[in-house]
């Protein structure tokens, strides 16, 4: 995937969450991770839009997006739109590594299954 554009949020912004939403309609990766401004040291929202999308089986979420150098997955959260805000909400952003995106789930592992059906859901990990 391409980094298309970069954006910054405040924390819990309904601009993200506006977003993450044009992201999943579009068909565009949007991977959330939160850091702390260089200029005036507050916590931000960082949404880096990449090109494409991504689609995995529901045993295969963590081979998707690598673990960073050094970090260990602390606790993961699968959820949808509509409890985005929530899961952003969470106070562990700011103290975290964390970083958050969406994958096409299959109800699957068989990717060439005759009929499967896949829910847009967003992957949440606290590292």
């Amino acid at each position: 995937m391409t980094v298309l554009k970069k954006f910054y949020f405040e924390s819990e912004s309904d601009d993200l969450l506006a977003c993450a939403d044009a992201a999943v309609d579009l068909g565009l990766q949007l991977l959330i991770e939160g850091e702390i401004d260089d200029e005036d040291g507050r916590f931000r929202m960082v949404g880096t839009l990449l090109s494409g999308e991504a689609e995995t089986g529901p045993n295969s979420i963590d081979t998707w997006w690598p673990v960073p150098d050094g970090a260990t997955l602390d606790r993961r959260v699968l959820t949808n739109s509509e409890e985005l805000a929530t899961v952003l909400g969470d106070p562990r952003w700011e103290t975290n590594l964390a970083r958050g995106y969406w994958l096409w789930i299959r109800d699957t592992e068989d990717a060439d299954a005759d009929f499967y059906s896949a829910a847009a859901t967003w992957v949440i990990e606290f590292f």
